[in-house]
């Protein structure tokens, strides 16, 4: 199937439009140099602030129809409006972006119209990662993490104590959202201690 969701709208392979296509850009990373005088080079800042950060990403739409209304019905739903578009193709996960829509052009019987989406950049999960551990003593666990750092949201039961990258953290029972226990990508290992349950939730993104 070669079609998109923008929310739940769905275009691509019906008798109301055909997606010509769908160009998805790789957002620019954002470099920071800066020239020191006496030094060979430049100095690269890029990755001072713990990660590289990125500008947004396009997406860029083409679709055919033959009724000029249909078009007229498109640019009142998208145009200006931020959506979430999911690509047949590559349904594990969403962008978030903000849509425009162009003048359609004639061409013979038919229109052909594109959009364009200014995207986050990073691709989202759809399904929110899950991991949950029942600990009675010790338990390792290791989060694999995609390339986007997120923090997760840490649910317990009982008493337990955690570690994480040489921190412990004392953990009552309820939710926690700890902003020093950032995941990053690869493998994030972890140490629980105690009488109880952890799970973790959290939202994975790729480049």
């Amino acid at each position: 199937m070669n079609g998109v969701w923008f929310d739940d709208l769905h275009m691509g392979y019906t008798t109301d439009f055909l997606m010509n296509y769908a160009r998805v850009s790789t957002p620019i990373a954002k470099i920071k140099e800066i020239e020191v005088p006496g030094m060979n080079g430049v100095l690269d800042i890029t990755e001072s602030l713990g990660d590289v950060k990125y500008g947004n990403r396009q997406i860029g739409f083409k679709f055919t129809t033959r009724e000029y209304a249909k078009i007229e019905n498109l640019i009142n739903q998208l145009h200006g409006r931020k959506k979430k578009i999911i690509l047949d193709r590559d349904d594990v996960y969403y962008y978030r972006g903000r849509c425009s829509v162009a003048d359609p052009m004639p061409a013979k019987n038919l229109f052909t119209v594109e959009v364009t989406a200014t995207c986050d950049p990073y691709k989202y999960k759809i399904r929110m990662t899950r991991h949950k551990e029942e600990i009675r003593g010790a338990s390792n666990i290791v989060l694999l993490n995609e390339r986007m750092r997120t923090i997760p949201v840490l649910t317990v039961t009982g008493s337990l104590k955690m570690t994480y990258e040489n921190c412990v953290y004392s953990l009552a029972e309820g939710n926690y959202e700890l902003a020093s226990v950032v995941l990053k990508q690869g493998y994030n290992r972890f140490r629980v201690e105690g009488e109880g349950s952890i799970l973790f939730q959290y939202q994975e993104g790729a480049l």
